[in-house]
Formats: structure tokens, sequence, C-alpha cells
């Protein structure tokens, strides 16, 4: 039926989800997703994919994204035991080209075509285009990356800037003692044991063993769940109880600092904010971000910060749209 014309396979490959959808080139005409951790790597998966959708269309080309550091085109996903092999996709599968793009790379290759209806502007700036964009977003890990401007379109640089030191201010008290306890529990590793869902609740753990009144129903309600993030953030987002709330701000207090050091790494005019996470606790985003991201103690940086556009994209297709992008540019 479908034979006649040729599909494009894109995929979004991240440690809890893996999300593999068609494309007639211009379009998504289907997408499925599937718990990452029931495979062991991408020919497994495809070869599920393929048997439940892909029976109906001719596809040869595929652009694949990644939450982890791409090595002669191998991958082993950074948070969890997933291989792909771009060789041993083109072997053992009907996709005869494939390419291999940092999950944040790709999210960059969206950037140029995404328009108004895909993120929110939590600042009052509107568009400072034509420059360095900034790309970082929260969900099981951190990832981030920087787009060059060439003059027609950006191109964004892959990096594992999700795995920096945490920015703890050792000025601050209350950071400090959150760094002592993420230590002592061999937590302290990188930015994402904070700024990700996984920081979510080594935040909560730590407020845990502080004096802030927490609603027993809900603890225990949290205590008891496989999603306790989720748990967290509602009731935070509801402001139904204090340490929930504390767990939230205090998240989203790390998110604007790694964000902040992205920003003036890149000196982007445009910050887009992407990632699971962003689009579920926008809300409190637009309260509690901006001031942060732009607080520094040096005047001209504290003004530098404060004329950078600050996006949420909302779009869950994003990272698919720029695999598709990617394509284009790569070919």
């Amino acid at each position: 039926m479908f034979f006649s014309k040729e599909y494009i396979l894109l995929a979004d490959i991240g440690a809890t989800n893996s999300r593999i959808a068609l494309s007639d080139g211009l379009n998504i005409v289907l997408k499925k997703e599937y718990m990452t951790a029931d495979f062991t790597n991408m020919t497994e998966l495809l070869h599920k994919f393929f048997s439940e959708n892909g029976n109906g269309y001719r596809i040869r080309t595929a652009a694949i994204a990644v939450a982890g550091p791409i090595i002669e085109n191998t991958v082993v996903l950074t948070n969890a035991p997933f291989v792909i092999d771009q060789s041993h996709i083109t072997l053992n599968t009907p996709i005869k080209k494939a390419i291999l793009l940092n999950d944040f790379e790709a999210l960059g290759y969206s950037i140029d075509i995404l328009t108004q209806n895909d993120y929110v502007e939590i600042t009052n700036l509107g568009t400072n285009s034509g420059k360095t964009i900034g790309v970082i977003g929260a969900g099981t890990g951190l990832g981030a990356a920087i787009l060059s401007f060439s003059g027609n379109t950006h191109t964004p640089i892959a990096s594992e800037a999700g795995h920096m030191e945490i920015p703890i201010n050792i000025n601050d008290k209350g950071e400090m003692e959150l760094a002592k306890y993420l230590m002592k529990k061999k937590l302290y590793n990188s930015s994402e044991d904070i700024v990700s869902s996984r920081g979510i609740l080594n935040i909560y753990n730590f407020l845990l063993t502080k004096k802030v009144k927490h609603n027993k129903n809900i603890r225990d309600e949290i205590s008891k769940s496989s999603r306790k993030q989720e748990l967290i953030t509602k009731y935070a987002l509801e402001d139904k109880d204090l340490l929930c709330t504390l767990c939230l701000e205090t998240f989203i207090h790390y998110y604007a600092k790694a964000a902040k050091n992205l920003a003036l790494a890149s000196n982007c005019r445009e910050l887009f904010i992407g990632g699971g996470i962003a689009p579920k606790i926008l809300p409190a985003l637009k309260e509690e971000f901006v001031d942060e991201f732009i607080k520094h103690n040096d005047l001209k940086m504290h003004e530098l910060l404060e004329g950078i556009t600050v996006r949420i994209i909302t779009n869950p297709n994003a990272s698919l749209l720029g695999c598709l992008n990617a394509l284009r540019h790569k070919s």
C-alpha cells in the first residue's frame, strides 16, 4: 500500500522512554513510544517497531537522537545499559543510512523550525535572532547544546554539559548543607544529580532530614509511590505542602544556575529550555526561574543575563523534528 513512497525513521532514545516515528519528509505520520529498559540495543528495538508498525512502509533512512556521547558511531546511553551501533543497524535492519545525534544536538536542530506555538517565553524580550543560542533541558538526566549562527541557520554543537560540576555557592549555608548531604550519600557527581528527575528526589530526601513542615498523608503517599517525583511536583504546584514546594523551588534554583552557566559560557542571546520536566512545571518556572537566572554579583554580567530571551519548549515532538532537520543539513 505504501511501497511507492519512502519514509524516514526518526528516533529519540532516552534513558527512560524511547520514541520512534515515521515521517513523509514534511510531517510525522506515525509515532510509537517504548520503555528503554525493555530492550538492550537499538537493533532489537527497531525489530520490535518494524514487526508492529513498519511492514507497510518503505524505510531506508534514519536519524536517531541518543542520550549519551557518540564515539565512533557507537553510543552506550549515559543513564541506561542500552547500546546504539550505527553499523549494526544498517547490517541488520532495512535501514541502509543512519545518522546518530546527541539528543540535545537533535533538539538544537529543531530550533530554527519551531514556531511560536511550540514554546512559551518566560521573559518579556521577544526574539533576539541571528545570534548564538543555548539549549538546556532536564529529564532523566540533564542535557545541553550550543547553537552557532552561520548567517542563515543555527548549527548545534553537542555537549555533555549536564555532567559539569554542581554550581554550589560556598557562602550559602543551605547550598553547602545540600552538597554535604549528596557527598555523604555518594550522589555528588555532576549537575544532573540535582537538575534532573532523580535530582528532584535527591532534594526531597535531603529536605526530609531538615525541620520542614510536611503533611503526613502526603509523605506517606509519596513514600509508597513509584512516581514520587510526579507527586512532589503535583503537590508543590497545588501549593498543598511546604516541603514539596520548597523542593520544587530548590530544583528550579539549581536549574536556573545551570542555565546561567551555559548562557555565560556560550554568550548566547536566546536560551531554550527543553526536556520532559519543564513543560510540566511551567507555572513555577514562570515565577521562579528568571530571578535566579539573571542574578550575578558583577553588574555587567547581570545586565548581560537580563538581555537573554528565555523560552520553554512545549512541543513534545521537537527532538524528532530536529532529527528530520538534521538529515537535511547532513545529507
